[in-house]
């Protein structure tokens, strides 16, 4: 890519509009730096309104003018075959409009009257959709496209999917607290529980409410102080018992304490119990004590999400965001070989692609644990998917092509079909970059990683690697925040892997051989005639 091209990919790599998620600023610095290192009269910004039925323009720089416009827009029908063009490919480019068929839907109301004689517009593509296109345009003189210009635009319509990326992060975080604080206020305003314990005699009250929000009938069984330290939390007893015994002999006799008490299904739920001494006998000792329990278990939730959308966000992006910059930073400060100068490119290019990775699973793992995910399968090819992770992830691993073995074993294959199964390419994807990045940093550089793909009743991964997980970790090596011996883990990959599988209604486990010190991920989701796989609770 010409100098020039690369320099301002560089600068808005930085900006800080990007980081903020501010597209509308962004793609107005954006489209006027394009059309003056293009030379193009017209650049635009256009992205899909919520209803996907309209592609509204953000942004339109005029090079002649120097002037920002925004507000035109597209209806479905206009934009309809530009977008199934953009489906499969980064880009779509004519040097011929008019007659294109791909643009004309919208030849006469928008390219005849603007005099537009070649055009080359770039997929903003998030979570596997395409949300919007950058438009660069020629007028009133014939153009063809070079490959610099292409990739120029290809690289700042990516830059455009982090910044919708990050804008919807900030959203849902905002949207969270919101959510908690309105939470917090109304379960301390209802006071759902109330209990009465008479100390003298160790008998407890719990009205209704105590008793259904652990999922038990009310007056179930008869309660009393020695039963609920009994269906306190092993990890919580100590805790609480100790905090009411301190606080009813001091003052008033007030206590505030959170723990989690067994639900009737035998799980646990939150509950923050309030209470107060009200009558002590001669001697001065409490006697009675009143309060409440009040149900904290989707506050507690909502918190750890938050926590974990942050520790993704934080820990996982530091890494790739510290390349980028310090790529950058050796192009500007030095004069680099043409080889050290395309390492430097390609570490830029493979962060970024990190970045938005990282983001997307980070969100699509919110939804998913919150209830909000919306899954709409539709048929894919496995093998195609596999490939294209392996050579994205080529990339980030020295010598990647010795590093990994690919075995496809799927009967239209070979006749140059796909491998095809029920699902969502995004997810397979994020899930299958998790998973491969494990089985690279688990196994030794002269035994190769290998992936299988199997089509039959589905599609069946397998993804196996020198050595074995450790024992202290098998059995639950799927769960949340599962690691061991890795500096800086999260343990949410191989987590996060397992609940994106299993929302598209496949299934995902770990075979482990200590006899030929090898571990095997198997994947398998439904053939492309399934039904729907369920809602995740």
């Amino acid at each position: 890519m010409r100098s020039d091209l690369q320099r301002v990919v560089y600068d808005f790599a930085l900006s800080k509009h990007l980081a903020e998620g501010d597209v509308e600023r962004l793609a107005a610095d954006m489209m006027r730096e394009a059309a003056r290192a293009l030379g193009v009269e017209r650049a635009s910004v256009w992205l899909l309104e919520n209803d996907e039925q309209t592609l509204s323009c953000i942004n339109l720089f005029m090079l002649s003018t120097g002037n920002d416009h925004c507000g035109l827009r597209l209806g479905r029908d206009q934009f309809l075959g530009e977008f199934e063009a953009l489906a499969t490919s980064r880009y779509m480019m004519t040097s011929e409009p008019l007659s294109d068929p791909r643009t004309s839907g919208y030849a006469e109301n928008y390219i005849k009257p603007n005099g537009i004689t070649a055009m080359l517009d770039a997929a903003i593509r998030t979570s596997g959709r395409v949300m919007g296109v950058i438009c660069l345009e020629h007028v009133n003189r014939p153009h063809v496209w070079e490959v610099d210009e292409i990739a120029f635009a290809c690289q700042l319509a990516d830059q455009l999917a982090l910044a919708l990326l990050n804008r919807e992060r900030a959203q849902a975080l905002i949207s969270l607290r919101q959510s908690e604080e309105r939470l917090r206020l109304a379960l301390e305003a209802t006071r759902d529980g109330l209990w009465d314990w008479d100390i003298s005699t160790g008998r407890v009250y719990w009205n209704d409410r105590c008793y259904t929000m652990l999922g038990y009938e009310p007056g179930e069984f008869p309660m009393s102080r020695e039963m609920w330290e009994q269906m306190l939390h092993p990890e919580d007893r100590v805790q609480a018992v100790a905090r009411v015994s301190e606080e009813m002999n001091r003052g008033e006799g007030r206590f505030r304490v959170e723990f989690r008490l067994r639900t009737k299904e035998g799980g646990w739920r939150w509950v923050v119990g309030r209470g107060k001494t009200v009558e002590r006998d001669a001697a001065g000792r409490p006697s009675r004590m009143v309060g409440t329990h009040i149900d904290i278990d989707d506050l507690k939730r909502a918190e750890l999400m938050r926590q974990e959308i942050e520790r993704i966000v934080q820990h996982d992006l530091r890494k790739p965001a510290i390349n980028a910059i310090s790529a950058v930073r050796l192009i500007r400060e030095g004069d680099l070989s043409e080889g050290d100068l395309a390492k430097a490119l390609g570490a830029v290019e493979s962060s970024g692609r990190q970045m938005i990775e990282l983001i997307d699973t980070s969100l699509n793992l919110f939804r998913i644990e919150t209830g909000r995910f919306e899954f709409t399968p539709e048929p894919l090819d496995c093998a195609r998917t596999v490939a294209e992770v392996l050579e994205e992830m080529s990339f980030a691993f020295p010598r990647f092509d010795s590093r990994v073995e690919v075995r496809v074993h799927c009967p239209s294959h070979r006749d140059g079909g796909g491998c095809t199964t029920l699902g969502s390419r995004h997810l397979l994807r994020s899930a299958l970059m998790n998973l491969i990045t494990n089985a690279i940093e688990a196994s030794s550089r002269d035994r190769p990683v290998e992936v299988s793909i199997t089509s039959g009743h589905g599609c069946d991964i397998a993804i196996r690697n020198a050595g074995v997980i450790p024992r202290q970790i098998r059995d639950r090596f799927f769960g949340k925040y599962v690691t061991f011996g890795k500096n800086g883990g999260t343990g949410l990959g191989a987590y996060s892997a397992r609940r994106m599988i299993e929302v598209q209604g496949g299934s995902v486990e770990a075979d482990v051989s200590d006899e030929h010190d090898t571990t095997t991920i198997r994947i398998h989701l439904p053939e492309a005639s399934a039904p729907r796989p369920a809602r995740p609770e």
